[in-house]
């Protein structure tokens, strides 16, 4: 008996476990756009850069926050101050990649004297900061927190 309800015991089972699951509509969809950052807002993301970081792979390579203002120091020479914004949605020209339309995260841009640099914040916190300048072939770069 039990022969002959099995195969109509698996076909409601089917049925109904293709009924419980949604299928995405074009309401649950999101684009770039819709999605939020997962990192602090700007204003946070500011506050948490301020001071100076040291690299992990090069120690004789620091970058220095200061408000707006970034500055590069290797072997101790400081390079001249450049203008940083934040940019919460990666929405500048200068995020554009060859591989999507725009980086999906939260960036800042350091702004120099004749060009725009985009980089990509993979974390930030008050000891570490990982970074990926976008268009730049091995670009990531890993910082810990010295002052």
């Amino acid at each position: 008996m039990l022969k002959l309800f099995a195969p109509a015991l698996v076909c409601v089972i089917l049925i109904a476990c293709q009924q419980s699951t949604p299928k995405p509509t074009t309401e649950n969809q999101t684009t770039a756009e819709d999605r939020q950052s997962t990192g602090p807002d700007a204003a946070d993301l500011l506050r948490t850069l301020q001071g100076r970081w040291q690299s992990e792979k090069e120690p004789d390579q620091i970058i220095e926050f200061a408000d707006t203002k970034m500055r590069h120091i290797s072997n101790n020479q400081p390079s001249p101050e450049t203008e940083i914004e934040i940019s919460s949605d990666c929405r500048s020209a200068a995020c554009k990649t060859d591989t999507s339309d725009f980086a999906d995260g939260w960036c800042f841009l350091e702004k120099g004297q004749f060009d725009v640099q985009c980089y990509l914040v993979i974390s930030c916190s008050k000891t570490e900061l990982k970074y990926a300048a976008i268009g730049v072939e091995n670009g990531l770069r890993i910082f810990r927190k010295i002052e």
